[in-house]
C-alpha cells in the first residue's frame, strides 16, 4: 500500500510543467512543494478549487475550477487564482453583508470530478475564502472568524460541535432547502479561524 503524502506550501521557484492559458492578473498566489515529487507527475495532475455548496449538504464541489500552476522536477509548485468565485459558489447572510465564496484546494486528474478516483487529495486544514467587499462585523465576520478586506484570504478549518451564529444560519438554510437537519448539521460542524494569508498549506494525498 502506498503511504499518504503531504504537500507543504512554501516559497519556491518553479519551471512550467502544465499549460497556463490564463493571461490576466492573478488575484491570489499559492506556493508549495510535493513530498512525493514524481507521483503527481505520473498522474498528470491539476490543482483545482472545489467550491463549497452554499445551499445543501453536498459539500465542496458545487463548482470546481482548475487553477494555473507550474511544477518542477523536484515537486515545487506555484499556483495562481485568476478569477473570483463562480456563480454557484456565492452566498451571503441575511444581514446584508458582502457576498462570500469558500473553496478547498485539491489535486485532481481532471475537472469535472466525475468519480473519487480522479481526486488525488486535498488540504484538510486550510480554506480559501473570497469576500466581494470589506467584511466589518455582522454574520460574515462571525463566519470568517473576524473581519477581512475584500478579496481572497486563507482561513483555518476547525471541526466543532458548537457552530457559530453565521454557520447556524447556513445550517438553517440548508435544512430549508433539503429537509435533512442531520446531514446539514454534520456537513457544517466546523468553524473558520483566522490565519495568515501566507500560511503554509499541507495537502494530504490519498492512499493508492
Amino acid at each position: 500500500m502506498k503511504r499518504a503524502a503531504l504537500l507543504a506550501v512554501v516559497t519556491s521557484a518553479c519551471d512550467p510543467l502544465v499549460d497556463d492559458t490564463y493571461t490576466g492578473r492573478s488575484l491570489f498566489t499559492l506556493e508549495g512543494t510535493l513530498a512525493e515529487a514524481m507521483r503527481p507527475h505520473d498522474a498528470d495532475p491539476a490543482l483545482a478549487l472545489l467550491w463549497q455548496d452554499p445551499g445543501t449538504a453536498a459539500g465542496p464541489g458545487v463548482e470546481a475550477a482548475e487553477i494555473p500552476f507550474t511544477l518542477d522536477a523536484l515537486g515545487s509548485f506555484t499556483a495562481q487564482i485568476p478569477a473570483k468565485p463562480p456563480a454557484g459558489a456565492w452566498f451571503a447572510f441575511d444581514d446584508g453583508g458582502p457576498r462570500l465564496g469558500e473553496a478547498y484546494l485539491h489535486v485532481v486528474t481532471q475537472v469535472p470530478i466525475t468519480t473519487a478516483d480522479v481526486d488525488l487529495g486535498l488540504d484538510p486544514v486550510h480554506v480559501i475564502v473570497y469576500a466581494d467587499g470589506d467584511v466589518v462585523g455582522g454574520a460574515a465576520s462571525d463566519y470568517l472568524g473576524g473581519d477581512v478586506t475584500a478579496g481572497y484570504h486563507l482561513r483555518r478549518f476547525m471541526a466543532t460541535a458548537q457552530p457559530g451564529a453565521g454557520q447556524r444560519e447556513l445550517i438553517a438554510r440548508c435544512v430549508a432547502n433539503t429537509g435533512d437537519h442531520d446531514a446539514c448539521a454534520v456537513r457544517r460542524a466546523y468553524r473558520l479561524d483566522p490565519i495568515g494569508d501566507t500560511a503554509a498549506l499541507r495537502i494530504v494525498l490519498r492512499v493508492r
